[in-house]
């Protein structure tokens, strides 16, 4: 018995498992963003054929953050079969659906496409135009687009007959034999509506025609499809979208910016964080613009004796940068530097110290990709150069960015010990066992204050990965500060110049984009 029991739950397990086998996965990839139509309206509709998609039963779906997760940073819209093929081939499905949405002269319209991968062009395409209000449109498109991706398809399919309709609980009698009373009979499953009671009769009612099986609800105006055969499989029933469960909120006002609903965190991330937020680290090699002020007067030199400023640059990777945009092509940036300036006197060569000016960096900044300036500019010259298959894939992979900004440092005198404590020179320091404080003796400080500058900065990201990424930039920083020489045993009154630490720097970082 439990043998028997075993070899009819494993049949069961093996047909199902089969039957879902059978199912192909399709992908819906985003939908490009044409004339009159915002990123966000495109995205939403994408999300919508989707939802029904999975709901007709017809394909597995890929889920759309999915899509976007392999896509990457190569995934820029459009209607070309080559890129749905594409975009098929890297998502490893065997169909996906494409498409556009445009708004020109008050006609909003979607074009979309199911695309065979394999076979590298469209099973079908479907067209829908609208005249009226937005909202109707977002509305009604999904659902309208996808039937006639599915009308188209199952047009195409080899006809299959149908099962007869159940008959009554009842035998059927002849005209002779008089039929017993029996309660009218119920209406077949497949029709929405209740029908109205019918006398018995001979011979079965035919079954109600294919069209009464499709939703009621009325469809907008659109090019009549083909005829679907009587004998083709049955149209996959779509949801109504007035209520999907999957409704999303319409774009505001800022139509480029997909803002986070706060639905949950893969949301969250998908509009607020990804490809958004960048967290790096540089190296930046600076050169001082004023180095050398060799006047016979001190008023003609740096303070003092101080005649010459030299670069003391610390090259390592430890320069922390964190940058956001808040629209694909337009962000902040907040990174930290400093500069440090070693200053030498004209009597002996010595130093007395160092400047050292360190702090944030604010900017503002725009970006570009090369692929869009390849595809705006259409230049026919890129044929040679790539071939267009692969020219704007890599070109999204390159991007330029420049912007302007504002560094607020605090500056510092970083006094040699012997100095300091007003020795004649480092020698006699160390003779006197290299003391910490010196009684009775004369001390010298410089006090500087804290300044901020402007800074303008452009530069180059290249995506070795989708989350990785390598840059090369430039920066122009003005800055300066005020520094006040004092020396304890002079009756003189403390000398005050402005020492310029104005610099250009170059640098190279590594940055994780989410």
């Amino acid at each position: 018995m439990l043998k028997a029991a075993y070899a009819v739950m494993t049949a069961w397990a093996v047909a199902v498992c089969g039957a879902a086998a059978e199912k192909p996965v399709c992908a819906v990839l985003t939908f490009k963003a044409g004339e009159g139509v915002g990123l966000g309206e495109a995205g939403i509709l994408a999300n919508r054929v989707s939802a029904l998609l999975e709901q007709s039963g017809r394909y597995r779906v890929m889920p759309r953050f999915e899509v976007h997760q392999r896509l990457g940073a190569d995934a820029s819209p459009s209607t070309d079969a080559d890129y749905a093929v594409t975009a098929g081939r890297t998502l490893n499905v065997p169909f996906v659906v494409a498409g556009d949405v445009a708004a020109q002269g008050g006609t909003l319209s979607l074009n979309t496409a199911l695309v065979d991968v394999s076979r590298g062009k469209p099973v079908s395409t479907a067209v829908y135009l609208h005249g009226g209000d937005r909202e109707t449109f977002m509305r009604q498109a999904p659902a309208a687009s996808l039937r006639q991706l599915l009308a188209i398809e199952a047009a195409d399919t080899p006809a299959v007959p149908e099962p007869d309709p159940e008959p009554d609980p009842e035998p059927a009698v002849t005209a002779a034999a008089p039929a017993p009373a029996r309660a009218p009979m119920p209406a077949p499953a497949s029709v929405p509506e209740p029908q109205a009671a019918r006398p018995a009769a001979s011979v079965p009612e035919p079954p109600a025609p294919a069209a009464a099986e499709l939703p009621e609800e009325p469809e907008p105006p659109r090019a009549p499809g083909p005829a679907v055969p009587r004998g083709a499989p049955e149209r996959p029933k779509l949801a109504t979208p007035a209520e999907p469960a999957w409704e999303q909120p319409e774009p505001g006002w800022l139509e480029t910016v997909a803002w986070p609903d706060m639905s949950g965190w893969e949301t969250v991330y998908r509009k607020g964080i990804r490809d958004r937020l960048e967290i790096g680290l540089r190296s930046t090699d600076f050169e001082l613009k004023t180095t050398v002020k060799d006047g016979p007067a001190e008023e003609d030199r740096f303070l003092g004796t101080i005649n010459r400023l030299e670069e003391d640059t610390d090259q390592g990777l430890n320069k922390l940068m964190l940058r956001y945009y808040v629209i694909p092509w337009l962000g902040v940036e907040l990174t930290w530097d400093e500069i440090r300036a070693r200053t030498i006197t004209m009597d002996d060569g010595h130093s007395d110290g160092t400047f050292v000016a360190e702090g944030m960096i604010l900017s503002a900044m725009g970006r570009v990709s090369l692929g869009d300036l390849l595809r705006a500019g259409d230049w026919a010259v890129n044929d040679f150069v790539f071939p267009e298959k692969t020219r704007y894939a890599w070109g999204d992979r390159v991007r330029f960015y420049a912007g302007i900004g504002r560094a607020d440092f605090s500056v510092d005198f970083d006094e040699e010990p012997w100095w300091n404590l007003g020795y004649a020179g480092e020698a006699d320091w160390i003779d006197a066992g290299r003391p910490t404080e010196r009684t009775g003796g004369r001390r010298r400080t410089i006090d500087t204050t804290d300044e901020t500058g402007d800074v303008t900065l452009y530069g180059m990201s290249v995506y070795v990965t989708r989350y990785l990424t390598v840059e090369f930039f430039m920066r122009d920083m003005d800055l300066e500060t005020r520094a006040t020489y004092t020396r304890s045993d002079a009756a003189d009154a403390p000398t005050t110049r402005t020492i310029p630490l104005d610099s250009e720097a170059t640098g190279v970082g590594v940055t994780f984009v989410f």
